[in-house]
């Protein structure tokens, strides 16, 4: 695969965009910031708040301008710190010459239009206290007083370098969120056919980390027929399994699709997470082949897809969307009033196979027990799913993980006539309880007495059998 890179292209329409929002934006977000600060100045807080809000706005602004260049994105990110910034100073400078006005006023008894040297006497002012006039003289005499937390009369009284350089991170803390949110939108798929973002993003399903070498090797010859057999659309996720997202265009079939590949992790709180791993642009045709083969492996029938024989991309992921939401989200926890039969039927599996499957059990020396049952789904019901429901002997000193990093071992390791979940059950005794209700849900130890021979048979008869 190819790495996806925009083209850097931008038009007169997305030229406004920028120059517009970083303006308009940039003046109203530093004068909300400087209003703010009269009640009270989040110190990091609000450079945070507004680098998101700018960020925000430019990212709009890039997907309404259809800007493709990361780095025109980025500088107008860095131009709208500037504006934020240089409004929130200098609204502040202009209320400073006021006051400092109405202040000489006073003591004068008089007012500008009678004594215009009242404006030199504050640049005087500024020029005795930090050596320079004006803007550049108030900013040092700002500096000298601290960091402002309150226009009233808190302030954090530090030196002057040090208030340079907070107002310099800052100035980089906006401008680098601003940023990241610009170029990240700029860098996401477009088509130039349809002058339009790529409007669609798929999941293809899981690939074991251990076919992963296969997978891109069929991916770069273009053998979509390898790729389905390495897929599987309606896998539980079992780390470090990669998941798999096909991004294209909506409108049209003509424009390359972006493959985007995620490694599935556990982390420390025994929490599944993602990572990015690898993403690529694949041609048209393999995109096209790859959401056929994708269907063809699920053996969707024709009332499934609507009655049409050669269904496009969006109508084939929208039938998998729907049956990989309903497999997702398998409520454990059932009303105990739900009758067991509109839960969890038979496996319905062949003795050739609970005995390929019990042998396999065996090899896990942690498993006490192993329950086998077909959990009753309404989307693409002629792809059954099971529930391998195991109870665990549980180490006397083990980490917060190992639960989970057993069940993705098993989930990776077990080969298995369809798609399954496995559940530890130790610690859900209710479920246990519906488990044992189904008829021939016992799977491991219990088995038929025949069950070791028909296991070897299933080895030395395979190819005949597939």
């Amino acid at each position: 695969m190819k790495p996806y890179r925009p083209n850097n292209q931008i038009d007169k329409h997305g030229w406004r965009w920028l120059v517009l929002t970083s303006g308009i934006g940039g003046l109203t977000l530093g004068g909300f910031a400087f209003a703010s600060s009269f009640v009270v100045y989040l110190v990091l807080v609000l450079p945070i708040l507004m680098g998101l809000a700018g960020g925000k706005l430019l990212q709009r602004a890039v997907n309404r301008g259809k800007v493709r260049n990361p780095a025109i994105a980025g500088i107008f990110a860095v131009v709208t710190g500037v504006a934020i910034y240089g409004t929130m100073h200098t609204a502040d400078y202009i209320v400073f010459r006021q006051n400092a006005t109405k202040e000489i006023n006073r003591a004068l008894n008089t007012s500008a239009r009678t004594n215009p040297q009242v404006a030199v006497d504050v640049d005087q002012f500024l020029q005795a206290k930090t050596g320079a006039k004006g803007f550049l003289g108030f900013m040092r005499y700002r500096s000298q007083a601290g960091i402002v937390v309150n226009r009233g009369a808190l302030r954090i009284p530090v030196s002057a370098n040090i208030t340079w350089g907070y107002w310099g991170l800052e100035f980089l803390i906006t401008s680098a969120i601003a940023l990241g949110f610009a170029t990240r939108a700029a860098k996401k798929p477009f088509c130039e056919n349809c002058h339009s973002w790529y409007s669609a993003s798929d999941r293809l399903g899981r690939v074991k980390h251990q076919d992963l070498p296969d997978f891109l090797e069929a991916i770069e010859k273009e053998a979509a027929d390898s790729i389905s057999r390495l897929i599987d659309p309606l896998a539980k996720i079992y780390p470090p399994s990669l998941e798999l997202h096909l991004k294209y265009c909506a409108d049209c079939q003509s424009s390359d699709g972006v493959l985007t590949l995620t490694q599935a992790i556990i982390n420390k709180y025994s929490e599944i997470k993602f990572i990015p791993y690898r993403q690529g642009i694949i041609s048209p045709t393999l995109a096209i082949a790859t959401a056929r083969a994708v269907r063809d492996s699920l053996y969707l029938s024709v009332e499934t897809l609507a009655e049409q024989q050669n269904p496009g991309q969006s109508q084939i992921f929208e039938q998998v969307a729907f049956a990989q939401q309903e497999r997702s989200h398998i409520n454990l926890k059932v009303n105990s009033k739900t009758p067991i039969t509109a839960l969890y039927a038979n496996h319905n599996l062949s003795e050739i196979e609970i005995a390929n499957l019990h042998q396999q059990l065996a090899s896990y020396g942690e498993i006490k027990k192993a329950y086998l049952v077909q959990k009753i789904v309404q989307n693409l019901p002629e792809n059954p799913l099971y529930l391998l429901g195991i109870i665990r002997k549980k180490q006397l000193l083990e980490s917060v993980t190992a639960q989970t990093e057993w069940e993705s071992e098993v989930g990776n390791e077990l080969e298995f006539p369809g798609t399954f979940i496995v559940i530890v059950l130790n610690h859900n005794r209710k479920l246990q309880k519906q488990l044992q209700q189904v008829e021939g849900a016992e799977i491991y130890p219990e088995s038929l007495p025949e069950l070791a021979n028909l296991a070897n048979l299933a080895k030395s008869d395979a190819p005949e059998l597939s």
